[in-house]
Formats: C-alpha cells, sequence, structure tokens
C-alpha cells in the first residue's frame, strides 16, 4: 500500500514538476505583447520591443545546456532528486520575481535587467528539469512501462504550454486590469513551491542506488572526466541527441511560442481567437504524447524514421496551406497537424535517448545534449520565424524550415543508425573499463 502510494506521488511530482516548468517557461511567451510594453517601453518602435522580447525568450534557452551541465553533474554525483529539488526551487523563485517586478517605468532600466535575470535563471532551472524529471520516471518504472511514462512526460509539457495559453485567454477578459497579467505568475510559482515540498521526500532512483553501493558513483566525478566519456565514448549518442532535442524545438516552439503571433500577425486574426485555436493544437499534443510513446516502446524507432520524418515534412506543408485557406475550420484543422507532429518526437524522444547513455552519465549525458539542441535551435526558433516574416512575408517560411530540422535529423540517425555501432555504443567491455 505504501509502495503504491509512493509510486504515485513520484508520477505526480515528477509530472507536475514537468507541467509547472514548461507552464512557467510559456506564460512569457504567451505574454510578449504585454511585457514588451510594460519592460520594453523605452523603444518607441512596437515591433522592435516585441522583437526583443522574444529575444530575451530565445536567450533564457541559450543557458539551458549550462543548467543541464550543472544539474546533470549533480544530479549524477549526488542524486537525482537533490537537482530535481533545486531546479524547481529555482524555477519558482524566478517566476515569482517576475509576478512581482515593477514596470519600465516605476524602476527605470532596472526592470528589464532584472526580468532578463530572472528568464536567466529559469532557463538554468529548466536545463536541468525536463530530462531529469523523465530520467528519474523511468528509473523508476518498469520496462513495459516506460513507453507509456515517456509519452506522459512529453504530454506533461504540452500540458504545461496549454495550461499557460489558456491563461493568456482567460485573462484577455481582464485586460482593463493593468497588474491582472501577473496572477499567472504568481499561481504558477505558489504550484512550484508546494511541489518542492512534496519532492523533499521521494525516494532516490534505483539505479542511482544500485551505483552507489556498488561504489562505481566515486569514480571519475570530475566534470572534465565526465565530459570526457559523453564526448569520446558516447560521441554518437550525443549527436543524435542534440539532434532529437532540436527537432523536438523546433516543433514545439512554432506551436507554442510562434503560431500566437503568426496567426494574429500574419493570418490578421483577432489575439484571443489566436489563442482558442492554438489550445486545439495544444491539446492535440498532450493526447497523443502517450500514445505515439506506447506506439514506439513496441516498434523500433529507428526503422520507422524515413516514414516519420516524411510524414512530419508533408503535414507541416499541409498544416500552413490550410491556414492560408481562409478557413477558420481549415486553420484549426491545421493546429492538429502541428499538435500530432509535436507529439510524434515529444511522445517518443524519453524512452529513446534513455537507453543512450549509462547511468553514471545519462543526467549529464540527456540534459546537456538535449539542451544544446533545444537551446540553439528550439529557443531561437519565435525570434528566426518572426523575423524571416517581417523581411520576406511568405507564410510557408515556416513550413520550410520544419522541413530543414527533419531532413538533418533524418540524416543524423540514419548515419548513427545501429546500436552496434561503435561511436554510438561502446562495447560492453569498453564501458565498463571505464567504471570498473
Amino acid at each position: 500500500m505504501e509502495n503504491r502510494f509512493t509510486n504515485k506521488k513520484l508520477i505526480f511530482t515528477s509530472l507536475m514538476g514537468n507541467i509547472l516548468e514548461f507552464y512557467e517557461l510559456t506564460i512569457y511567451g504567451v505574454y510578449t505583447p504585454i511585457i514588451s510594453s510594460v519592460f520594453f517601453s523605452c523603444f518607441n518602435d512596437s515591433y522592435l520591443s516585441l522583437l526583443i522580447t522574444w529575444s530575451v525568450f530565445a536567450f533564457s534557452f541559450l543557458v539551458r545546456p549550462i543548467g543541464a551541465l550543472l544539474f546533470g553533474f549533480i544530479g549524477d554525483l549526488y542524486g537525482r532528486r537533490i537537482a530535481l529539488n533545486i531546479t524547481i526551487f529555482l524555477m519558482s523563485i524566478s517566476t515569482f520575481i517576475i509576478g512581482i517586478l515593477p514596470s519600465f517605468e516605476s524602476i527605470g532600466i532596472i526592470a528589464p535587467i532584472l526580468l532578463i535575470l530572472c528568464r536567466l535563471l529559469q532557463g538554468l532551472s529548466a536545463g536541468g528539469e525536463y530530462n531529469g524529471s523523465s530520467i528519474f520516471l523511468l528509473e523508476h518504472a518498469s520496462k513495459k512501462r516506460k513507453g507509456f511514462m515517456a509519452g506522459l512526460i512529453g504530454g506533461s509539457s504540452a500540458f504545461g504550454a496549454l495550461l499557460a495559453t489558456c491563461s493568456g485567454y482567460l485573462t484577455s477578459y481582464f485586460s482593463e486590469i493593468d497588474w491582472f497579467w501577473r496572477v499567472p505568475f504568481l499561481i504558477g510559482s505558489i504550484i512550484g513551491f508546494i511541489n518542492f515540498i512534496l519532492r523533499r521526500n521521494l525516494s532516490e532512483s534505483p539505479e542511482f542506488l544500485t551505483l552507489v553501493e556498488s561504489k562505481k558513483i566515486k569514480y571519475k566525478s570530475k566534470l572534465q572526466n565526465k565530459l570526457k566519456i559523453i564526448y569520446t565514448d558516447y560521441l554518437g549518442s550525443s549527436i543524435v541527441t542534440i539532434a532529437f532535442g532540436a527537432l523536438n524545438g523546433v516543433l514545439a516552439y512554432t506551436l507554442v511560442g510562434f503560431m500566437i503571433s503568426f496567426l494574429s500577425q500574419n493570418i490578421k486574426l483577432q489575439y484571443a481567437l489566436s489563442l482558442q485555436i492554438n489550445m486545439i493544437g495544444l491539446l492535440s499534443c498532450v493526447l497523443f504524447c502517450p500514445v505515439f510513446g506506447i506506439i514506439f516502446n513496441k516498434i523500433e524507432l529507428q526503422k520507422s524514421m524515413l516514414v516519420i520524418i516524411a510524414s512530419l515534412i508533408t503535414c507541416a506543408h499541409i498544416s500552413f496551406f490550410l491556414i492560408q485557406c481562409n478557413s477558420i475550420y481549415l486553420i484549426l484543422l491545421s493546429q492538429v497537424f502541428l499538435g500530432v507532429m509535436a507529439a510524434v518526437i515529444t511522445g517518443s524522444v524519453h524512452s529513446f535517448v534513455q537507453d543512450l547513455f549509462p547511468t553514471e552519465v545519462r543526467y549529464m549525458g540527456i540534459s546537456l545534449n538535449f539542451c544544446i539542441g533545444m537551446g540553439v535551435f528550439g529557443g531561437t526558433t519565435p525570434a528566426i520565424l518572426m523575423y524571416l516574416m517581417k523581411n520576406y512575408l511568405y507564410l510557408n517560411i515556416p513550413a520550410y524550415y520544419i522541413s530543414f530540422f527533419c531532413l538533418l535529423f533524418l540524416t543524423l540517425i540514419l548515419l548513427f543508425k545501429s546500436k552496434k555501432t561503435p561511436v554510438i555504443f561502446k562495447l560492453k567491455e569498453r564501458h565498463e573499463a571505464n567504471f570498473s
């Protein structure tokens, strides 16, 4: 009975932490028009203010690899639970500060500086939370349930983004109240602190405890030694994980961050309607993530990759064709396409990369490489697409952008397609020699 309660608490806190992470990251994107006017009103050009606001959004993703490096090292050396307790606390405190931060008109240049620092802190904590919570949960899960659990982790991230978008839609009814946009930030931070309290009593990962008992955890604990192992013995695994993070990020942040601005500015829909339509896409992603997690746990993902990528490229072009058909129903359908596309990768990525690295360097190997791909390519997606749309005014640009990363991802997967390829998975004897 106690074990069952512990498992439910473990699943709840892992998923809730992930939901909160993406909720707290996404509400910044949802409220970019308001944030740009509140904290970057020093610029007279509204487009420039909005572009700078999106650039801050992107910049916070660029520090995610640093957070992954830091918390990956802590998680591999001192335990997953300790690292995840720190990440949820930092995420919550930075979100709380944004919620109470005075405007530029009140305190001047200090306001945007503090906003940027809070976003950097969010980026650091996100670097250790997303992949760390999936590693922690999957190391507790049985082999048969790993696909479903991985899908839940992916779906929880989309659900967090959905909640943030819902909050944006609800607060649009209170637009006459200048401070009401702060409420979702404060609510998210409070729930985050509650989750921090719940996490403190969780049990450590069984696989990590096995390492501690075998005393392998003490060997090569220096940061440079772990990095050397990750990028020599598991170079192929690192490259594939970076590619997964890049494609996941491009799909996710086209759907989450970019589409609301795209629909309202380029398709000329009302902002509230753009939020509603975008929520349909996010809901599709939430529902299909566990489905694809189960599917790809039963079949070999690599063998299906050519079909998957071809489908993603086709759906991307269909989606942006439908958006231009001047029909609200077809635009809704396009968002469903984008949501399912994001779910294909988001729902399957965790169970796949979990096996690319051994327990000794898993937290750092997965988090660091995934965040490099997610941060450099995913987090910059809204700003890059917004810039391209402003300068070239071609509505199919996002579809070609997605297609490029799909083809890049497919190339890398095919290049390192075999688990027997030494550059991805070193021979067992070599691995045991490194940690014995």
